[in-house]
C-alpha cells in the first residue's frame, strides 16, 4: 500500500479579530507536494439543527457553563480582578472576560513581552477562567454530548481514506477552525474523562484531559502520519497533535 506521508488538520490563525475563511487544501493529482485550494466541505455543524439548539442550551440558566459563572471560584475571579484595576465596585462578568480576551491575544501576539491586561490576573484567576471556556467547549464540541461524537464522522471517513486509495497524494491538508479540531478529537475519544465536566467539580478536574488551550491553541494541528516498518511490512498511523506524538495504531 502507498500510503500518503502525512495527513493534517490545521486552526486557522486569528488574526485582528477577524478569521480567515476554512478551506480544504489538497494535493492535485500530478506531483505530491503541491497543492491547491477549495472551499471547505466539512463543518457539519452549520448544517445540524439539533447542534445548534445544543448551542444556544449552554447558555441557558441552568447549564453547566452559566452555573459556575455563579459560582463562588468565579464570583472571586470578578472581586480580584476589580480590586487590581483599581475599580470601586465588582466588575460586570463580559467586562473581565473582555480583559481577559484581550491578554490572551495580546500575549499571543507579543510573546516575549509581558502584557498589560493579562497583569490583572493571578495563576488563579486564570484557571478559573480557562475552566470556564473549558466547560462551554466541553458541550459545545467535546463528550459532554453524544452528538458531537458523531457530527464529524463523515470528515473522519474523508481523513483516513486518504490511506487506502493508492493514488493520493503524499501530503493533504484541512485547514479548519478550532471546534471542527475539537469534534474530531472527540469523534476519535481523545482527550475523554472518566467524569464529566461541572460547574461543582472545578477542583476535582485540575488534571483533566480536556484542556482547550493545550487541544486547539492559535495554529493548533492534528497531523496523521502513516508509515511501514520492515521486515514485517506492517501499516501503521502515528497521530501527532500539536507537534507532539498521541499515539501509534497498527
Amino acid at each position: 500500500m502507498n500510503f500518503p506521508a502525512c495527513l493534517i488538520l490545521v486552526n486557522l490563525l486569528w488574526l485582528m479579530g477577524k478569521v480567515t475563511p476554512a478551506v480544504i487544501v489538497e494535493a492535485p493529482t500530478t506531483g505530491d507536494y503541491c497543492f491547491t485550494t477549495d472551499p471547505i466541505r466539512e463543518q457539519p455543524y452549520d448544517f445540524s439543527e439539533d447542534w445548534q439548539e445544543q448551542k444556544k442550551e449552554i447558555y441557558q440558566e441552568g447549564s453547566e457553563y452559566t452555573k459556575f459563572r455563579k459560582s463562588p471560584e468565579f464570583l472571586n475571579v470578578l472581586t480580584s480582578v476589580s480590586k487590581r484595576g483599581g475599580y470601586r465596585d465588582v466588575q460586570a462578568a463580559e467586562k473581565v472576560e473582555l480583559i481577559f480576551k484581550a491578554c490572551t491575544y495580546e500575549q499571543a501576539w507579543r510573546i516575549h513581552e509581558p502584557s498589560s491586561w493579562c497583569s490583572l490576573f493571578t495563576p488563579d484567576d486564570v484557571k478559573v477562567l480557562e475552566y470556564l471556556h473549558d466547560l462551554e467547549e466541553y458541550y459545545l464540541s467535546g463528550s459532554g454530548s453524544e452528538l458531537n461524537k458523531l457530527l464529524p464522522l463523515e470528515l473522519l471517513d474523508n481523513f483516513l481514506n486518504h490511506f487506502v486509495n493508492e493514488s493520493e497524494p503524499r501530503v493533504v491538508a484541512f485547514f479548519a477552525h478550532s471546534t471542527i479540531i475539537e469534534l474530531f478529537l472527540t469523534s476519535i475519544g481523545l482527550a475523554e474523562d472518566e467524569m464529566d465536566l461541572r460547574a461543582d467539580n472545578y477542583e476535582e478536574m485540575e488534571n483533566r484531559k480536556w484542556r482547550t488551550s493545550l487541544l486547539a491553541p492559535f495554529a493548533g494541528n492534528l497531523a496523521v502520519v502513516g508509515f511501514t516498518c520492515k521486515p514485517q511490512s506492517k501499516n501503521h498511523l502515528m497521530f501527532i497533535l500539536n507537534e507532539k506524538i498521541l499515539s501509534v495504531v497498527n
